[in-house]
C-alpha cells in the first residue's frame, strides 16, 4: 500500500516556505505522494453551493506541484482532482507534460468533471455539458501526448497541424491502466469509461474492474460517510481518532484496508508544519 498526503495546497500551506517545509517533511517521513485539490474560484458569500470558505487559500494545483517538485526528490505529484472542464486542454496538456518532464516523471494527473455550478458559470462553462467536455478534452490531450501528428475534431476542441513540444515525450505506458487512479464521474448520461492516471495516459475503467474481480475484491471500495445520510438524515458515524506519525507506523494501522481493494491511501493533513 502506498500512502500520500492530500489537500495541502488548500489553506494549510499558504506560503512558499510552508509548502516547501511540509513537502520535505512528508518525504522524510516516508510518504509516497503529494496530492492537490482544485477550485479556480468559489462562490461568495458562502452558501449551500460553496465548496469552501472563500477566505481560505486555494493555490493552483499545477503551480503548487511545480513548487513541490523543486523542493523534493522522490514524492510523486498528484492532482486529486483537477477540474478538467475549467481548463483549455491544449494549455493543460503542455503544462502537465512540462511538469512531468521537469519532475523526472513524477506527475500523477487525476481529473474530474467538477460539480460547482457557480464556478463553472463564472468561467463561461455550461455545467450541463461538462461530461462531454471531459470526453473530448481527454481524447485531445492524449493525442497531443502520444500522436506524431496530433489532431482532434469535436464540439469543444478542434485542431490539426500543430504539435505540443515539452522536451522528451511525456506520455509513457508504465503499469496497468488505472495505476494511481483518480476519477470523478460526470452526471448520468455523460459518464466516461476512461481514467487518466500515472504519467499522462488513459486506460479503460473496465480493466480496473476486471482486475478487482480477478483478485476477489468485489465491485469497489467502501466509502466513509462525511455527513448526514440523505435517506435518514441521521448523523454519520463518528470519525476515527486522528492518526499521526511516520508513514511506516500508519501503514501498520491501516494494512487491513488493502484487503478490501485499495491500492493507495491519501491522508488529509491539517495544521502547520512541525
Amino acid at each position: 500500500m502506498r500512502i500520500g498526503v492530500h489537500g495541502l495546497n488548500m489553506g494549510v500551506a499558504a506560503t512558499g516556505a510552508d509548502t516547501a517545509a511540509l513537502a520535505r517533511r512528508a518525504e522524510q517521513l516516508g510518504y509516497d505522494s503529494w496530492w492537490t485539490g482544485d477550485h479556480v474560484v468559489v462562490p461568495t458569500p458562502t452558501g449551500p453551493a460553496s465548496a469552501t470558505d472563500p477566505v481560505e487559500s486555494i493555490l493552483d494545483p499545477i503551480v503548487d506541484l511545480a513548487y513541490v517538485a523543486a523542493s523534493t526528490e522522490r514524492l510523486e505529484l498528484g492532482t486529486g482532482i483537477l477540474v478538467l472542464p475549467l481548463r483549455n486542454p491544449l494549455v493543460l496538456a503542455k503544462q502537465a507534460a512540462s511538469l512531468d518532464v521537469l519532475s523526472g516523471g513524477r506527475l500523477l494527473l487525476g481529473v474530474g468533471a467538477g460539480w460547482l455550478e457557480p464556478e463553472m458559470r463564472a468561467i463561461g462553462i455550461d455545467p450541463s455539458g461538462r461530461g462531454a467536455r471531459v470526453d473530448e478534452y481527454l481524447d485531445a490531450m492524449t493525442s497531443l501526448w502520444t500522436d506524431p501528428a496530433p489532431e482532434y475534431h469535436g464540439k469543444y476542441v478542434d485542431f490539426a497541424g500543430v504539435v505540443s513540444r515539452a522536451g522528451r515525450r511525456a506520455a509513457r505506458q508504465a503499469g496497468p491502466p488505472g495505476d494511481h487512479l483518480h476519477v470523478s464521474r460526470p452526471r448520468r448520461g455523460e459518464r466516461r469509461d476512461d481514467a487518466c492516471g500515472r504519467r499522462p495516459r488513459c486506460g479503460p475503467l473496465s480493466a480496473v474492474r476486471a482486475a478487482a474481480r480477478h483478485r476477489g475484491r468485489g465491485r469497489g471500495v467502501p466509502r466513509t460517510p462525511r455527513g448526514p445520510s440523505p435517506l435518514t438524515a441521521a448523523p454519520a458515524a463518528p470519525a476515527a481518532p486522528g492518526w499521526a506519525g511516520a508513514a511506516g507506523d500508519l501503514r501498520k494501522r491501516i494494512r487491513s484496508i488493502d484487503r478490501i481493494g485499495t491500492v493507495g491511501r491519501h491522508l488529509e493533513v491539517f495544521g502547520p508544519p512541525s
